[in-house]
């Protein structure tokens, strides 16, 4: 196609070069794009020549039978294709989104992929559905010498030649390859940005070392059992394999890489020490429940976001942050967490699921974890799954920290009361929100679910009782020697807001009106009084 070539204007309409109105259309969706071809009959002609094709079969889902939907799909691309090779028309990308279900369908694919191939695309978007990574790719995408970008989700990749030399991202999901392949891949695509691996199976062994220049690594697994031990080494192993012994850590060569995310993978014990030597640019770190590294020694002017997640406890570093944005840690145990840095406007978000009973010492060792991030702003979220909490008050002698906002879900109204002490006895929220455990919640196939009658109701239970906790203390003047010592005599006044779904915003609620609204989220304002044992915060 001639970059300054015009289409006929016609009516009046604005004359554009065929290559503006190309670059328009390739950032709508295949559907998006075929509408506009009623704008004008230079947007139609510019339509059946664009450099970026977009096939998806659920466009064709109409009152026709899944078969005849999936012939006209086919018929249409097809014809598609035919367009193009009859013009000698070359292509930038091809997408295919397609049900694979049988020998038929897969041949049908891989015919419209060579096709793609032979018209010099750069980029291939692929899925096969459902992904159950048993039909194969056409060995001919690994040979293409034009791949730049490469998206796989649900198929089988063969043994064969690699020689895509400028391949620059790579991302398979439920995709099985045998290891000779992926070490093919990764001996010969160099030049590899981003590489992602998404519940892969079939190798166990992904050697990363000679990647200098990859700036965003995601490896995920929900599936299959990875390995991960940096030499850099990523394996797949079996759930009989018990452990696999550390290597000498040599990643000094990742100089690029700004976004690390492994998921439900096995590291190496001293993956993350001596951190700065490792990693001296990445920004963007996620570790969510990574067995065999506990210790996180995260000092590092560069690193931004920092997201943990471990049923595990952990040991955590951030001595040297000073660019830290972002702080995120979900879990079950209470880390131990060593903070100082000089970052004066960053978040911490934490959310922890209570199972075992909650007491005294749980609560002091949620005080000094909230106070070690008392510099940020903080967020906290319980998931209160234990019915007992036990706690009596000991006498304060540390400041408080303060919490922004705090998220209360509770399956049993009993723990209520007890609950609530024990958080004001650890810190002051400014913010309390009660998370509704909804009577109904989706499915993944759209369809509603009764949840258990007793949950909803205990959910409810304890919105009342947590609202009559905090009206019964605010402003009084007449707190017992305990509920001094808890903090309650230091709250001052209360005011609920209920969220409106209409106007997708938080309005006023009168207090005569919050005990009968039902299955409505409820966020309470609280007030204190002025406190000399109160952390520094963010805020």
């Amino acid at each position: 196609m001639e970059i300054g070539k015009r289409t006929e204007a016609t009516d009046n309409e604005l004359q554009l070069p065929e290559s503006v109105i190309q670059h328009i259309q390739s950032f709508l969706s295949g559907k998006e794009a075929a509408s506009t071809v009623v704008l004008a009959k230079s947007w139609y002609n510019s339509w059946l020549t664009r450099p970026n094709l977009d096939f998806d079969d659920r466009y064709f889902r109409g009152r026709n039978s899944d078969a005849q939907n999936h012939e006209m799909f086919l018929n249409f691309l097809k014809e598609s294709m035919e367009r193009y090779e009859e013009l000698k028309l070359n292509i930038e990308s091809f997408r295919l989104r397609m049900n694979v279900r049988d020998i038929d369908a897969s041949s049908s694919a891989s015919g419209f992929i060579v096709k793609a191939v032979k018209m010099c695309a750069s980029g291939f978007d692929v899925e096969y559905h459902p992904p159950l990574s048993e039909f194969p790719l056409p060995k001919e995408l690994f040979e293409s010498k034009d791949l730049v970008r490469l998206s796989v989700l649900g198929c089988r990749i063969l043994l064969g030649e690699v020689m895509c030399l400028r391949l620059t991202s790579l991302c398979l999901s439920k995709v099985r390859m045998e290891e000779a392949m992926i070490r093919n891949i990764m001996e010969t695509c160099l030049m590899l940005e981003n590489l992602s691996l998404s519940d892969c199976e079939g190798f166990k062994k992904v050697n990363v070392t000679k990647l200098a220049g990859l700036r965003k690594f995601t490896v995920t697994s929900h599936v299959t059992k990875p390995m991960l031990s940096w030499s850099p080494l990523v394996e797949f192993v079996n759930k009989s394999v018990a452990s696999l012994a550390d290597d000498k850590i040599n990643v000094s060569q990742f100089w690029k890489l700004n976004n690390l995310v492994l998921e439900r993978v096995r590291l190496g014990q001293m993956v993350f020490t001596d951190f700065l030597s490792k990693f001296p640019y990445l920004e963007d770190l996620k570790v969510h429940y990574c067995n065999g590294c506990v210790k996180f020694d995260l000092s590092s002017p560069s690193l931004k976001y920092i997201s943990l997640a471990d049923t595990e406890k952990l040991w955590i570093q951030l001595v040297d942050v000073p660019n830290i944005r972002k702080f995120k840690f979900s879990g079950s145990t209470i880390p131990f967490l060593e903070c100082n840095t000089t970052s004066k406007e960053w978040e911490s978000d934490i959310r922890l699921t209570v199972w075992n009973t909650l007491g005294a010492s749980g609560f002091l060792e949620m005080s000094n974890f909230l106070s070690n991030l008392s510099s940020s702003k903080i967020s906290l979220a319980i998931d209160l799954l234990s019915k007992r909490v036990e706690f009596v008050p000991d006498v304060h002698n540390f400041p408080k920290p303060v919490v922004e906002n705090l998220t209360l879900i509770v399956h049993s109204s009993n723990s209520v009361s007890a609950l609530l002490d024990g958080l004001i006895w650890s810190f002051q929220p400014k913010v309390v929100n009660h998370q509704l455990i909804r009577m109904f919640e989706k499915c993944q196939n759209t369809k509603c679910k009764l949840l258990h009658p007793a949950i909803c109701k205990a959910s409810n239970e304890a919105l009342r009782l947590l609202y009559e906790k905090l009206t019964n203390f605010e402003n009084s003047e007449s707190c017992t020697p305990t509920e001094k010592l808890i903090g309650w005599h230091e709250f001052k006044e209360v005011n609920a807001e209920y969220f409106e779904d209409v106007l997708k915003e938080w309005r006023p609620l009168p207090r005569k009106s919050l005990l009968p609204v039902k299955d409505v989220q409820i966020r309470f304002h609280l007030r204190w009084g002025e406190s000399s044992k109160l952390c520094d915060s963010g805020s």
